[in-house]
């Protein structure tokens, strides 16, 4: 499995605004090849928040990439405090863990 890691900032006091961001990318999300788990993090009082998601292959997450980047920068114009920074990562699991 693969993973997307994004970060970004916005102005604080905008958790409402990012949950409804949420609500509606995620169905994007859903219909992307390969998509398993998207998780969102943040902290509303310095406005920096994240989204972390996993994918069955690196392509997948490539192209879901693709997709996706474009859309978010474009529903989050005017509230980006500077680029978003994006990683990608292979997910490694214990043995132990049902993998």
């Amino acid at each position: 499995m693969y993973s997307r890691l994004v970060i970004f900032r916005v102005e604080p006091g905008k958790r409402s605004t990012i949950e409804e961001l949420v609500g509606e990318s995620d169905p994007l999300y859903r219909a992307q090849k390969g998509f398993r788990h998207l998780f969102v993090i943040g902290d509303d009082a310095t406005g920096e928040y994240g989204s972390f998601s996993v994918w069955e292959t690196k392509e997948d997450t490539e192209a879901a990439n693709a997709v996706i980047a474009p859309r978010l920068q474009q529903a989050l114009t005017g509230l980006l405090e500077g680029p978003p920074d994006r990683w990608f990562f292979e997910v490694l699991e214990p043995k132990g863990n049902g993998a």
